[in-house]
């Protein structure tokens, strides 16, 4: 295997407390080593396993994966929410609805109220928080960043997931990373400009104020282009690797994260050794 030239990485599994057999599955990967941080969801059907896992293990960081399109929010007063459909009728998210709004004071304090929520269920459970993240990156949407950022401060929460913009990055270079071709590459990277370029400044911004690792993909992404990456490696001190034990689409991650597993020269840490 090549030579990562002692990169430090964080292996972080989402989504813990999502249910009895996502739990299961992450528990596993840190009991063999190979995840060293996970991400907890407040509104998840099995939060009390997570939350006690997480009490009985002090090698593992866990952080907050913030929620607002799937399962229920935690918040009681739903009618902002619901108002402009970020909650349905049944009283769950709507998938991806935030990401089609235009958003005004009135959706932000919401919103600010439902993490503010999420964050202090973890926090009064006695978990002590290493950093915060997202389901399907959600933290990462431009107008929530301020939302964000008064959130990390009254929580005293210093660390934060990146977002990732790499793949636009190699595209550019000329790697063919989707293997469709070159034609399909620029097309794909006009119609992702404005995606990527939010995704650079919302990294910038979010840097001047907190703690990140130097680069995040998931694990799959890194594990599959490693050798396109090297030339970036030496740029880089720290990584982190998102990955999600128990999803449909685990068995593909479960290749790359026992490689990973067997590789010495990655000095592995969790978010509380950043």
């Amino acid at each position: 295997m090549e030579d990562y030239r002692q990169l430090r990485v964080i292996i972080n599994a989402d989504d813990f407390g999502k249910d009895a057999g996502t739990n299961k599955a992450i528990i596993s990967e840190i009991q063999k080593g190979s995840v060293t941080s996970a991400s907890i969801m407040a509104n998840g059907e099995d939060l009390d396993g997570a939350v006690s896992f997480a009490l009985s293990n002090s090698k593992t960081s866990f952080g907050v994966h913030l929620v607002l399109d799937e399962l229920r929010p935690v918040s009681k007063d739903l009618y902002v929410l619901k108002k402009y459909g970020i909650v349905c009728d049944k009283g769950e998210f709507v998938r991806n609805k935030i990401r089609t709004l235009k958003l005004n004071q009135e959706i932000l304090d919401a919103i600010f109220v439902e993490w503010d929520t999420q964050i202090s269920i973890i926090e009064n459970k006695g978990v002590i928080i290493s950093h915060i993240d997202s389901h399907h990156h959600i933290h990462t949407i431009p107008g929530l960043c301020e939302v964000l950022k008064a959130l990390m401060l009254k929580h005293q929460i210093t660390k934060v997931r990146l977002a990732s913009y790499y793949t636009f990055k190699m595209l550019a270079k000329g790697y063919d990373i989707l293997g469709k071709g070159r034609i399909y590459d620029f097309v794909y990277m006009l119609v992702k400009y404005r995606s990527i370029r939010n995704r650079v400044k919302w990294n910038v911004s979010i840097k001047e104020s907190f703690q990140t690792v130097d680069f995040f993909s998931s694990v799959l992404f890194f594990w599959r282009n490693r050798k396109l990456f090297e030339e970036n490696w030496a740029k880089m001190q720290t990584i982190e690797l998102m990955c999600h034990p128990g999803h449909p689409h685990y068995l593909s991650e479960r290749q790359a994260l026992n490689s990973l597993l067997e590789c010495d020269s990655l000095i592995k840490i969790n978010y509380k050794q950043l």
